[in-house]
């Protein structure tokens, strides 16, 4: 019904019994968007309607905030031995960030040893040592929030490999 935040597509049969969870979510962006800090962890059995309910939120976030950044990733059990993996499908979009060429070289690095867009983007970063891969995420994050909203949504984090689940 067009009176719920969801719009039609929350009726569809898959999302019935997301309602509620879906109510929730809603609910933690619109604290987010007055200052609180957010983050929600969607659990539930294998087919029970996680990835539906975390698309059908982003969608709902992303026609409230068109320059909302999404930073999405899922894991793959098949990709578990390959390190940092999630991570790079999670900071792709980063590198193109507004605000993120503030961050200082030694940060742009670690993640340009770690993430090939960011050493797309950052080809000429002058020669030195890397700053802390946590460390620098973090700080290029902060930047990157200076200049727009972020969501990062990662999905079957639990069969991501070991480094991904650290950073995150």
């Amino acid at each position: 019904s067009a009176a719920h935040p969801g719009g039609m597509a929350l009726l569809t049969p898959d999302m019935v019994a997301r309602e509620a969870d879906f109510a929730i979510l809603t609910g933690l962006w619109e604290r987010v968007q007055r200052g609180s800090p957010g983050l929600a962890l969607i659990e539930g059995e294998d087919g029970s309607g996680k990835s539906r309910l975390l698309e059908e939120f982003l969608r709902w976030t992303k026609r409230r905030d068109e320059r909302l950044l999404v930073l999405r990733g899922r894991a793959f059990d098949a990709e578990r031995d390959r390190p940092l993996l999630l991570a790079r499908h999670l900071l792709a979009p980063l590198a193109g960030a507004a605000g993120v060429a503030a961050a200082p070289a030694a940060t742009l690095r670690a993640l340009a040893q770690a993430v090939p867009e960011f050493a797309e983007r950052f080809p000429q970063l002058p020669p030195g040592k890397a700053d802390d891969l946590q460390e620098s995420v973090a700080r290029v994050l902060a930047e990157a929030a200076a200049e727009t909203r972020i969501v990062v949504a990662a999905d079957d984090v639990h069969l991501a490999d070991k480094p991904s689940r650290e950073l995150l």
